[in-house]
């Protein structure tokens, strides 16, 4: 948990919104600050575990004193008086205090006092009542308290005299969500809400996919960017390098110009690095003819009208209320990959769907799950739908096989179809199997076929 002297019972954990109990899901070593999962079950599940504990990192001793003195006298037996002098003072941890944090001097005089008197005259007025003989005498008593308190500050955060306190240096007024790891994304679903720009989202059919091109992300590791000439300085003078923008190194520097690295920290920008091609199929895109959805393929295979085409990614992202962390944009940096490019493609959009997001990538309601194939090739243990085949049992774990050849026939994406099963599925009266599509309206032996 990145903590230690974690406050005992203060450690919550849960496994997919699901509260684990301690003792019997989990252990927590408290003084360590390390939660380990008991329940294997949980584990294999690959639900997300989400922990939540306070933390005591910023737990400090602060001497405080506190002293009083409290003094009364008795004139006689029914006359006393007193008084009381009381200070707390707080010691500073350091001359530097922020607001919210101040130590106290405070100081509180006060006095007190009391008078009593035996009244026969009371107890004359009390018998002059009907039906009423006492026998006691009566007491007069008065008393009464009075405080004041002056508050103070120690000495040590004075200066000429006056208290001092210190504005937050706002280093941790922002904190981020990285998003640049591409093993984080996986291929987008059909953005849904959007059928001016997506009109195929509202089918339930292969059509669902017609419109997806290929979109790859990456992240370039930088072993490949070892090369001593790539300063800031060189980078923004040398044409040679700047038309390399999509595949050169990216110094913190280049980016924050004015910012100071300490030694420790690493010279480059991490990034998240997208490549698009709009002429290319997307996966599960079985677009062949054109439709009211989609401008259909040619005979080389490629996709007419590449304007018209996407391609996405999602992620899903822990912080589910906005507001509530305040969350108020999205931060990111663009670099253009055409510099130094002479015959510059037109760009396109990009879009920042955030929200519920549907994760049925293959719009069919059911889960896909590889791992579900069954080893001895007996496909009647699994259902059908107009994308390929479906799971009728979610397994226990979600991990392919422990047979070696469990790899090669399990491994095969979310419509749990290999690649020549993929060329002759027929599953939907309304789409034919994908090569004979392509045979019906481009012709047999066209470039669309041998490469479909």
């Amino acid at each position: 948990m990145n903590a230690f002297n974690i406050p005992p019972g203060s450690v919550s954990v849960t496994a997919g919104g699901t509260r684990l109990v301690e003792g019997q899901d989990y252990s927590v070593d408290y003084n360590l600050g390390r939660v380990s999962i008991l329940n294997d079950g949980i584990l294999n599940s690959g639900v997300p575990i989400k922990v939540d504990f306070e933390n005591n990192a910023l737990f400090n001793f602060q001497t405080k004193t506190f002293m009083g003195i409290n003094a009364e006298y008795r004139f006689n037996e029914n006359f006393n008086l007193g008084a009381t002098l009381v200070n707390l003072n707080e010691r500073p941890l350091t001359q530097k205090v922020n607001i919210g944090d101040e130590p106290i001097s405070n100081t509180i005089i006060g006095m007190n006092g009391s008078y009593s008197q035996e009244s026969q005259f009371l107890t004359r007025m009390v018998d002059a009542i009907p039906f009423i003989d006492t026998k006691e005498p009566s007491n007069f008593l008065i008393s009464g308290e009075v405080a004041r308190i002056i508050p103070g500050t120690p000495r040590g955060i004075e200066i000429n005299g006056e208290q001092t306190t210190f504005l937050d240096d706002f280093e941790s007024s922002q904190t981020t969500i990285d998003i640049r790891n591409p093993n984080a994304w996986r291929l987008a679903s059909t953005p849904s809400g959007q059928l001016n720009l997506f009109p195929e989202a509202s089918e339930n059919s292969l059509a669902y996919g017609f419109n997806r091109a290929r979109l790859a992300w990456y992240s370039i590791d930088p072993l490949f960017h070892n090369d001593e000439a790539r300063t800031p300085d060189n980078i923004r003078n040398n044409k040679e390098l700047q038309s390399t923008n999509n595949v050169r190194e990216i110094l913190v520097n280049e980016v924050f110009p004015n910012l100071e690295l300490d030694p420790s920290q690493p010279r480059n920008v991490a990034t998240l690095d997208l490549s698009f091609f709009p002429k290319e199929r997307g996966p599960y895109n079985y677009d062949v003819q054109p439709t009211a959805f989609s401008a259909g393929i040619s005979s080389d295979g490629e996709l007419n009208d590449p304007a018209s085409r996407w391609g996405g990614i999602m992620r899903d992202i822990t912080v589910t209320n906005f507001e509530e962390q305040n969350i108020e944009f999205i931060q990111f940096w663009v670099l253009n990959p055409f510099v130094g490019v002479d015959d510059v493609p037109e760009g396109g959009d990009l879009y920042f769907n955030l929200g519920s997001i549907s994760e049925d990538i293959l719009k069919d309601g059911v889960q896909a799950i590889e791992n579900s194939i069954p080893l001895d090739g007996d496909l009647s243990k699994l259902d059908s739908t107009n994308w390929g085949y479906a799971t009728n049992v979610r397994p226990p774990v979600v991990a392919f096989d422990a047979d070696p050849a469990a790899r090669d026939l399990q491994d095969v994406g979310y419509d749990l179809l290999s690649d020549q099963q993929e060329r002759t599925w027929s599953n939907d009266s309304a789409y034919p199997n994908y090569i004979q599509r392509i045979i019906d309206n481009l012709g047999a032996g066209s470039v669309a076929e041998t490469q479909a």
